[in-house]
C-alpha cells in the first residue's frame, strides 16, 4: 500500500512538473495555459476575504488584513501590466500613455 502511494505521488509530481498544475479559473484566457501571475490574484483574494471576515471577530487582525489586501492589490496590478509593451510619461502635459498587446488571440 505504501509503495503504491509513493508511486502515485511520484506520477502526480511528474505530471505537474511537465504539464503544470491546473487550478480552476487560473488559466490565462489568451493562451489557455496555467498562469502564475493569474494564480496570485486569485489566491491572495481568497486569503484577503478570509482575513476580512476574521477581522470582524478579532480586531487585532487589522494589520494582517491590510497586508493581505495590499498583496492582493499588487498582484492584481502585476497581472494587469504583464502585457504592456511601451509606456511613456509626459510631465509637461501630466499624461501617461501605455501601449500593450491585444488580449484576443
Amino acid at each position: 500500500m505504501l509503495e503504491s502511494l509513493k508511486e502515485r505521488l511520484k506520477a502526480i509530481y511528474c505530471k505537474w512538473s511537465t504539464l503544470g498544475m491546473h487550478f480552476p479559473f487560473v488559466r490565462d484566457p489568451v493562451d489557455g495555459k496555467p498562469s502564475i501571475t493569474l494564480f496570485f490574484p486569485y489566491a491572495s483574494f481568497a486569503i484577503a476575504a478570509i482575513s476580512v471576515i476574521a477581522l470582524h471577530f478579532k480586531p487585532g487582525l487589522f494589520v494582517p488584513t491590510c497586508v493581505a489586501i495590499a498583496f492582493w492589490s499588487l498582484s492584481t496590478v502585476f497581472y494587469m501590466i504583464r502585457k504592456i509593451n511601451k509606456a511613456s510619461v509626459n510631465l509637461t502635459s501630466k499624461s501617461i500613455e501605455l501601449e500593450g498587446g491585444d488580449d484576443k488571440p
